[in-house]
């Protein structure tokens, strides 16, 4: 589809060499850490667009933005945890340190025993290091510029990240009416997609990362109930929440747009505020009535693609989106002048007679 072809696009490099890999080196630094927690890669990221919270409306004056996240991957169970962040600082990731220690405890009972990292300063931080000696944890780090050394954490990185940007960029293409495809919204959409990822299983064992960890089968009903990310919903109005009554002609639900089942804590839609749905009614096969290209019936314009984000259009579809907004402008006030014009009412003359 389009959204594939937009988010997967990359630069082809020709094959420089014929070695062969050898596939009895692949996972090397992870391939004894059978149990949970024995071996634990995780990694800071920065990301340049200040990202929206689940609470509040968003504005550009919102108390809370995030601008980093710390990504947590266990060896053995392949489980993939991010915990959004405000700064990058060392105090921000030991709390998502402690965030995940709690995850890996009330889930399956799970100790932590092994990080490795990169040479970031919020992991040598004395306060990080400390932390570690107080829990008996050790530490590992990769050489300077050896990201290979960390593949775990950067390979998880980068698929949640791709796999974000294939539904961002899917919701902009065909629901981007109320704002949903914003890219502001980028913690959500990683957010569910890691949520995904540890729910479904691998065509390898048929476990998911989560069965792993909890030693326990799911039915994957969770599965089976989530919608498409960004996808219209129609909640319900509160007043008949709440079993009163709304005039007959007042509309009984409002628009809003799903984003994730990221959390037990959090089943949330995004309208200006992030709300708790109740009795709502999703339409993620709107998809099936949208086209790629323009439909035309009869010679005339049926369908017409709806427009993207502007943060997601190069500066050249920016300059042009922005010229046919001057010309549509430009074209309303004239249409506007004609009607004037035509429908103004006569101006009363001195001859003419007035009939009372």
């Amino acid at each position: 589809c389009a959204a594939c072809e937009l988010a997967r696009a990359n630069a082809t490099t020709p094959k420089t060499g014929t070695r062969r890999r050898d596939k009895s080196k692949d996972k090397s630094l992870t391939k004894e850490k059978y149990a949970p927690g024995d071996y634990v890669s995780m990694d800071t990221v920065p990301v340049g667009i200040p990202g929206r919270a689940y609470e509040g409306y968003g504005g550009p004056n919102a108390g809370v933005v995030f601008t980093h996240l710390t990504l947590f991957h266990n060896a053995a169970t392949g489980i993939i945890k991010i915990y959004l962040q405000q700064n990058g600082t060392t105090a921000a990731t030991l709390y998502s340190k402690e965030q995940f220690e709690k995850f890996m405890w009330h889930e399956a009972g799970v100790v932590v025993k092994h990080y490795h990292s990169d040479q970031g300063s919020n992991f040598t931080d004395a306060k990080f290091e400390a932390d570690c000696d107080e829990k008996n944890q050790t530490q590992s780090f990769s050489g300077t510029g050896a990201k290979f050394a960390n593949g775990a954490a950067e390979r998880a990185v980068q698929t949640l990240f791709w796999r974000a940007r294939h539904m961002m960029l899917h919701c902009a293409l065909r629901w981007d009416l109320e704002g949903c495809g914003d890219t502001k919204l980028w913690p959500q959409a990683l957010m569910h997609a890691a949520w995904l990822y540890n729910r479904t299983p691998k065509m390898e064992t048929t476990f998911s990362p989560l069965e792993l960890l909890t030693f326990r089968r799911d039915d994957h009903h969770d599965l089976l109930r989530t919608k498409v990310w960004g996808c219209p919903s129609y909640i319900l109005d509160p007043v008949l929440q709440d079993g009163k009554k709304l005039p007959k002609f007042t509309r009984r639900a409002r628009f809003s747009s799903v984003i994730g089942l990221a959390t037990a804590d959090y089943e949330e839609s995004l309208t200006k505020y992030s709300v708790t749905l109740w009795k709502e009614l999703f339409n993620s096969d709107y998809a099936r009535d949208f086209y790629i290209e323009p439909e035309f019936i009869d010679g005339e314009l049926a369908y017409e693609v709806p427009p993207l984000n502007d943060e997601w259009l190069t500066e050249q579809e920016a300059r042009e989106k922005e010229s046919r907004l001057q010309d549509q402008l430009l074209r309303d006030k004239q249409r506007k002048a004609r009607y004037e014009v035509k429908f103004r009412p006569a101006t009363p003359t001195a001859d003419s007679k007035t009939t009372v």
